[in-house]
């Protein structure tokens, strides 16, 4: 009985890392205009080392490049020297991408609208959730359903027990 209890437990625990977070932390949520022949930069934070992101974003008419750079490639990329990327994507209508950073500190969304004759509307959403909070919510979701479940075999176990005597 108890190793169905640990099988249980362990494949809950898998489950709940896999899954996607609950709680994510927004980063970037609007909406902003490109103007022709031009880029847009956003920017944010991260306070600890090895955040994953998800961006969300859409655009009309389309299409446009975009780019997530750390501080020093950001600086690179303006200076148009060879630069590093955590992503590079060009985006026609959509797009859904979950990208991992690595040291914390300043972040920058570039909304490249350079090769197009036209203005772009551009929705986007970036969130994030770190993977320590993502391990610490699956262990403390865990350890609660592994009480629930070991309370409720204890407790069957003793009113069966008492119901035979």
């Amino acid at each position: 009985m108890k190793r169905k209890v640990a099988r249980i437990l362990v494949l809950i625990f898998a489950l709940i890392l896999i899954s996607s977070p609950v709680y994510a932390k927004n980063l970037i949520n609007d909406t902003v205009t490109v103007p022709l022949y031009s880029f847009k930069i956003l920017d944010f934070e991260t306070v600890q080392n090895q955040v994953k992101i998800q961006l969300q974003i859409e655009v009309s008419p389309g299409p446009i490049h975009l780019l997530v750079l750390d501080e020093n490639n950001y600086g690179l990329w303006l200076s148009t020297a060879p630069y590093q990327y955590y992503l590079s994507e060009n985006i026609v209508d959509t797009g859904k991408f979950t990208v991992t950073l690595g040291q914390s500190g300043k972040y920058y969304v570039v909304i490249d609208n350079v090769f197009q004759p036209y203005a772009q509307i551009v929705r986007i959403k970036v969130s994030t959730l770190s993977i320590g909070e993502i391990i610490g919510i699956a262990i403390g979701a865990t350890i609660g359903l592994g009480v629930i479940i070991y309370g409720s075999i204890w407790f069957y176990k003793k009113k069966v027990k008492k119901n035979s005597t």
